[in-house]
Order: C-alpha cells, then structure tokens, then sequence
C-alpha cells in the first residue's frame, strides 16, 4: 500500500508541475490578474491556476470509482467541485457576490446534509438550528480560506501541512494524497516569486473540501484537532472581520487588513511571510498528531499570541 501511496503522489505532483509548466502560458493570456491599491504583487500575474490540481482530483476521483474504492472523501470532492466551477469563471469575469454566494450556499448545504454531526435526529427545533449553525460556519469557512490566499505560497502551503495531518488520521486517502501531490506541484510554481496565482478556483474549492472533511470527522476531537491545526489561517481572518465590524468598516468591502498583509507591507518579504504561517501550521499539527489534542491548543494558544505581538510591534498599524 506505501508503494500505491507513493506512486499516486509521484503521478498527481508530476502532473500538476507538468500541466503548469504548459499551460501558465495560456493562463496569462486568458486570465491575469492585475496590480491593484490592494495587492500584494507588482506584475500582472496569471490566475486560475488552481484547476490543474482540481482536474488531478477529478482524474483520481473517477480512477476510484472505476476501481470499485470506497474513498471516505469522495462526496465531499464531488460536492466542491462546482465551487470550482463557478471561480474558475468569476477569475476570468468577475461575478457578481450575489451568484458566488449562491454556489458557496448551495454546496455549504450539501456538505451540512451529508455531515456526520448532522446524522443524528435531536429534534425539530435543535435541528434547523444545528442546520443553520453548520451552513453558517461552512460558508464563512470557504470565505475565510478565499480572503487568506493574498500572497505567494501561503493558503497552498498552509494547506499542504493539514492535508498531511488528515492522511494521517485517517490512515489512507487516495484523495488527499492526490491533492498533496497537486498541491507541492502547484505550490512549485506559486512560492515567491509566483508565475501563477490559484485564484478563487482553487482556493474556494479548498475552502469548501477541508470544512467538508471536517464535517466528516469520526469524532469531535478530530474535528477539533484538525480545526486548530489551521488556526493560523482562520485566526487571522476571524480577527481581522471582527476589527473592522468594531469599527464601523463594511466587513463586505475588499481591503488590506489582515495580518499577513499588514506583515508584508512592513516590509517582510512574501516568502518569509508565508513560511511563518506553514511553520506555525505545523507546529500545531505535530504537536496534534504526537502529543495529543490538549498539546495542539497549547501550541495554537501560544501561536495565536505570537500573532498578537507581531501584530502590535512589527505589522503597521491596523486602519
């Protein structure tokens, strides 16, 4: 079975660099993404990229049910997948919010309906509002991974630690070992200095398949382990809305607040920046998968701080 595992890996990392290396190209002639007031980057730089690794999941999601194998994360692939869709088209011609959360609607309500938290009947009552707390949580979860991926390597990387940690909890996975392959192939070509951007392609989709494998945890405590393992990224987004509500700002409203920006334009280079947040992602997790769940919130406790004076003595100040 290692030699299985290995195999799909070396096939899913070698097809994203390859695809990549091909067609980045043609990305930049379709679609690019401009400099703007709010980005990280000073070059027009092409976007979208994130469907080459969601193809790789696609070829392997078909390859497992022709083979017969029972994959516990094949219904959560398929249910993302129009969130691939749709920011695939919203890269290239920027959607209206209305019809991207819509999609991100729909498929939070299919991932909350095949939920295993859901699974249980405690009544009327406590079940709209567990069905509406879960929807609310996946749609924001979604958002929150899509608001991370503003600078080069940090949502694939950060992303690629996590996506080790549920293989290892779960023992196999052809689909996460697949998307761990993609994923170090993309991540080839989107560590500083980028040559392509995953854009909402591929980080909404992202978004919406790890709040999917969270819902499909065998137990609170894996959920819960697995939450804290990508604390940094969901830290940094829940904290930064909630400033800017405290303030009075539209919450709604593009902007450049978060802490990994603030990071950035204190003049920390995007490579330094992004490697805080992978290393700090995987001291969680090895501290999760070694030690035990009271370790892991430990560990994010202490990180969360770090974040905490970072944010008040090197970021500039948040506006």
């Amino acid at each position: 079975m290692i030699i299985n595992q290995f195999l799909i890996f070396f096939i899913s990392f070698t097809l994203s660099w390859a695809l990549l290396k091909i067609f980045i190209p043609l990305l930049s002639k379709v679609i690019i993404d401009l400099p703007g007031k709010r980005s990280a980057h000073i070059k027009p730089c092409p976007s979208g990229g994130g469907i080459f690794f969601i193809l790789i999941q696609i070829f392997f999601l078909i390859f497992s049910l022709f083979m017969g194998y029972k994959d516990d994360f094949l219904y959560v692939t398929l249910i993302s997948l129009p969130l691939a869709i749709i920011g695939f088209i919203d890269d290239k011609k920027d959607l209206k919010n209305n019809t991207k959360f819509l999609f991100q609607l729909g498929t939070s309500i299919f991932l909350v309906i095949t939920s295993k938290f859901f699974s249980n009947d405690p009544g009327f009552i406590l079940s709209i509002i567990g069905f509406l707390t879960l929807t609310l949580i996946a749609i924001s979860f979604i958002n929150f991974i899509n608001f991370m991926d503003g600078i080069d390597g940090l949502v694939g990387g950060c992303m690629l630690v996590v996506c080790f940690t549920i293989l290892i909890v779960n023992n196999q996975s052809l689909l996460i070992i697949s998307l761990i392959g993609g994923l170090l192939g993309f991540l080839f070509w989107n560590w500083h200095p980028a040559k392509v951007f995953m854009g909402d392609t591929g980080s909404t989709f992202l978004g919406a398949f790890f709040i999917g494998i969270i819902f499909q945890s065998k137990s609170l405590n894996q959920a819960v382990g697995i939450l804290l393992v990508i604390s940094p990224l969901l830290v940094d987004a829940i904290t930064c809305i909630l400033r800017r509500f405290m303030k009075g700002q539209n919450i709604f409203r593009p902007h450049n607040l978060h802490l990994y920006q603030r990071l950035y334009q204190a003049g920390i280079k995007q490579d330094k920046v992004a490697l805080i947040y992978i290393s700090s992602t995987l001291a969680i997790s090895l501290s999760y998968l070694f030690l035990g769940i009271y370790y892991a919130v430990i560990s994010s406790l202490v990180i969360i701080t770090t974040g905490y004076f970072l944010d008040r003595n090197v970021a500039i100040k948040f506006l």
